[in-house]
């Protein structure tokens, strides 16, 4: 008959810690500057880049054309 009742309390020490989390994050909080233009201008030139080897297929094995090629 104990297990209810220690569910029961964990569960209620779980809600209140999870309400007071954000009081806490207030209180001791350090502010991140905004990126600037050229920092997002490189995220981006780097995005592009990442993303065009990601996309790129893979070389066929054997020396048949692939059909991409013209």
């Amino acid at each position: 008959m104990e297990s209810p009742v220690v569910f029961a309390r964990s569960a209620l020490a779980v809600l209140i810690l999870s309400m007071a989390a954000p009081a806490f994050a207030q209180s001791g909080s350090v502010q991140i500057p905004e990126p600037g233009d050229a920092a997002l201008f490189v995220v981006a030139v780097v995005g592009l880049i990442i993303g065009r080897q990601a996309s790129r297929r893979a070389p066929k094995r054997d020396d048949s054309p692939d059909d991409t090629q013209a």
